[in-house]
């Protein structure tokens, strides 16, 4: 039995983090982490999003649920897809390039029309927008459901599974392993308000995603953040040169999702504010912010570095210990 209480006090801030991710993987029920036996043949779903990092994200949540992935980098692409191949949902983003996801559903609505077919497939859509009337928007053009980003796993899961009753098999019902829930929460707080920069849950989020024998999915979602969010920085910067508010608002609504996705929640909201500053086209306001944003940018991805590295120490001593 392990005292919580002790890990409070524990000198070593590595040392807390890393005990705290034990207690709350194991604290997990079985029905949080998968559901493939639920079903009585495989899930096809398809996941529409242009974003790298948030696509990495959902696969493994969806392989994580007993569930195939395929994906689709714009509304174009995953309307081919679907006219190729069968899938029980999709997951559609509504913001991407080419076509976005609320046209792609009402070619899609066309289409299932068009065929007389009697099967409509259910639309999930994925959006870090919380701009009123986005809702009705995604309902008018023929999406069924709505998933704001960044989503938990147990927020996928309860989207998707009433979506998926006809390939649902009742099976009796499982019974959570006990934990010490309420302790968890707790400490996981402190340990955010230790690091304000990274929030440690999402990452944890992240690791239980893992699955054996696969490549490392932390640190495969923090390297692709590092290696693309550069660009878009240098893009939220030409735009404020440029007055672009429109390059400044798409720069910055991909930013802000990603950076949710890896843990960097206050860097998400100020993205989210640059989101607004190109959307209301006040350029003045998001030049006098932007030295603010890149400060903060450079702290996340200061602190993202030294989470991998210190991941990758960990994983070279396991392997000399094996």
């Amino acid at each position: 039995m392990v005292n919580i209480s002790s890990i409070f006090k524990h000198r070593d801030f590595s040392i807390r983090t890393k005990l705290v991710r034990i207690i709350m993987l194991t604290s997990m029920t079985v029905e949080d982490t998968s559901v493939i036996e639920n079903f009585s043949r495989p899930i096809k779903i398809l996941v529409a999003e242009d974003n790298e990092v948030n696509r990495l994200v959902a696969i493994a949540m969806l392989n994580q649920l007993g569930l195939e992935a395929d994906i689709a980098e714009n509304g174009r692409k995953a309307l081919d897809v679907f006219n190729n191949k069968h899938y029980d949902l999709i997951l559609m983003d509504m913001q991407m390039p080419e076509m976005d996801g609320l046209e792609a559903t009402r070619q899609i609505r066309i289409l299932e029309r068009n065929n007389k077919s009697n099967t409509r497939i259910p639309i999930i859509a994925l959006t870090a927008n919380t701009v009123e009337g986005d809702r009705e928007r995604c309902l008018a053009s023929g999406m069924d459901s709505y998933l704001s980003k960044p989503f938990s796993l147990e927020g996928l899961r309860k989207t998707i599974l009433p979506w998926l009753k006809h390939a649902y098999e009742i099976l009796p019902g499982k019974q959570p392993i006990s934990s010490n829930a309420t302790e968890v929460t707790q400490m996981s707080e402190y340990i955010l308000n230790q690091e304000t920069i990274i929030d440690q849950r999402i990452l944890d989020r992240i690791r239980s995603l893992q699955q054996p024998g696969q490549d490392d999915l932390i640190h495969q979602i923090i390297q692709m953040y590092l290696d693309s969010s550069p660009h878009s920085i240098d893009q939220i910067k030409h735009a404020i040169r440029e007055k672009d508010g429109e390059t400044l608002r798409i720069s910055a609504h991909t930013l802000k999702s990603s950076s949710a996705n890896v843990g960097a929640t206050r860097l998400a909201e100020l993205f989210k504010m640059f989101e607004d500053f190109g959307r209301e086209n006040r350029i003045s306001a998001a030049e006098k912010q932007l030295a603010d944003l890149e400060s903060a940018y450079q702290k996340a991805i200061d602190n993202l570095q030294t989470i991998l590295a210190t991941e990758g120490a960990d994983n070279a001593q396991e392997t000399a210990t094996i």
